[in-house]
């Protein structure tokens, strides 16, 4: 499975930030905060492995459909994760 992008809640999304940018491996990363929860619309960073690749929009839209699909009357998971097999 090949990671497409991670979706952290603002409640510990610093945390989180902390220990991805720890590694100067990881400073390829290109974020979002234009995360959502298309139902309460609470906002989520979005964080792509592959800064530029030009499918980035299309996983910014499976993750926010699958943050959705999460929601319990405006109560989700703190982490999100969506892959692809390559």
């Amino acid at each position: 499975m090949t990671l497409r992008a991670m979706a952290f809640h603002n409640a510990i999304s610093y945390d989180r930030l902390e220990e991805l940018f720890k590694s100067e491996t990881n400073q390829m990363f290109a974020t979002s905060l234009a995360g959502a929860c298309p139902h309460c619309k609470l906002k989520f960073a979005v964080f792509f492995p592959v800064k530029d690749d030009p499918r980035n929009p299309e996983f910014l839209a499976k993750m926010n459909e699958l943050i959705g699909k999460n929601c319990d009357k405006g109560k989700h998971g703190g982490e999100y994760v969506f892959t692809t097999t390559p």
